[in-house]
C-alpha cells in the first residue's frame, strides 16, 4: 500500500517538526512566491473549500513562510545549516563527515529549538547549554533572584532545646 504523501494548507503552518521538514523540502518553491502543489491533483491548493479574500499579492504569502523558516534556521547558525543540508539536499552523516549519533542529535536540538514558542526570548546558544545542564531555562533573568537557593536535598533547620 502506498503512502500517502504529506501535504498542508498555508493556513495550518504551525511550524511543527514534520511542517519545519516539509518546509524545507520546498524551500526552492516557496522562496519563489509560490506554495508546493497538492500531491494527488497538482494544483496549488486543495481542491476543496473555498479560497478566503486575502489582502496581499497571491505570492507573499508563501514568500513570508520561508523568510521565517530562513530567519529560525539562521538564528541556529551551523546546525540550521546542517538540518538545510539533510532535509532540503538529501545529505546524509557519510557525506557531511559527521558520525551518526552526533548529526541526529544536532538535528534534533535545531528542531526543538526552531518547532519552540520561546525561541524569540532566548537564544540558541542559551538554549543549547540549558539542554546541557538540565537547569531551568530562565528568560527572565530578575526571576533568578526569587528561586529558593537550597541544594537537591532539603535543610534541616536544628531547633535549640
Amino acid at each position: 500500500m502506498a503512502e500517502i504523501e504529506q501535504w498542508w494548507p498555508l493556513r495550518s503552518i504551525i511550524f511543527s517538526a514534520q511542517q519545519v521538514k516539509w518546509l524545507i523540502s520546498f524551500l526552492p518553491v516557496l522562496r519563489e512566491g509560490r506554495w508546493p502543489p497538492f500531491p494527488h491533483t497538482g494544483y496549488p491548493q486543495a481542491p476543496f473549500g473555498r479560497r478566503a479574500n486575502c489582502n496581499g499579492a497571491p505570492f507573499e504569502s508563501a514568500a513570508m513562510v520561508a523568510a521565517e523558516l530562513d530567519i529560525r534556521l539562521k538564528a541556529c547558525g551551523m546546525d540550521g545549516w546542517l538540518v538545510k543540508m539533510v532535509y532540503g539536499w538529501g545529505e546524509n552523516y557519510q557525506s557531511l563527515g559527521l558520525a551518526d549519533q552526533e548529526l541526529c542529535r544536532r538535528l534534533n536540538r535545531c528542531l526543538k529549538y526552531v518547532t519552540g514558542w520561546k525561541r524569540k526570548r532566548v537564544s540558541y546558544r542559551e538554549f543549547v547549554n540549558h539542554r546541557r545542564s538540565r537547569r531551568p531555562l530562565l528568560a527572565d533573568p530578575k526571576a533568578a533572584d526569587n528561586l529558593p537557593q537550597t541544594g537537591p536535598f532539603p535543610v534541616q533547620q536544628h531547633i535549640a532545646p
